[in-house]
């Protein structure tokens, strides 16, 4: 899902206005070397395995985090994580964010991380919570259609 899409946008931004990406597994190379992640052996199966060569750069040439730059543009992106998730664990899409910052010193302003408190990899199951985390989505979404003039 998320993960796909920030290394979907990374490798060819020119292909996107704007980018959500609802709690990307942003950095599969480190979470698959860490076994105490509760994932990492199903991603492994999915992804491939860091410890082999040929799949290590495989992973590498398109790992979200591992593809920061400050030389490449990116459209502009909004990043979520919840901090109940047990898939991917809310200080990984934190940290993509954090490194992207990192990269552009500021000048990224599409850049936001919206951390929800409330539910978790599938984000809310019921109350206000729902409908106020598709708001903002939905927002965000709307806002950047318009600064893009269309």
């Amino acid at each position: 899902g998320g993960g796909t899409v920030l290394a979907t946008a990374d490798l060819r931004p020119d292909l996107f206005r704007a980018v959500l990406a609802e709690v990307p597994l942003a950095d599969i190379i480190d979470t698959e070397l860490d076994f105490t992640m509760p994932y990492a052996l199903p991603e492994i199966a999915e992804y491939g395995d860091p410890h082999i060569a040929d799949e290590y750069r495989h992973l590498r040439s398109y790992d979200p985090y591992y593809n920061l730059s400050a030389d490449r543009p990116r459209p502009p992106t909004y990043v979520d994580a919840a901090l109940d998730d047990s898939q991917v664990l809310y200080y990984q899409p934190a940290r993509y964010v954090a490194q992207r910052r990192s990269f552009t010193a500021g000048r990224d302003p599409g850049l936001v991380f919206h951390m929800r408190m409330v539910g978790g990899h599938g984000g809310a199951s019921h109350g206000p919570s729902v409908a106020e985390e598709a708001a903002l989505r939905m927002a965000w979404i709307l806002d950047q259609v318009r600064c893009s003039g269309n």
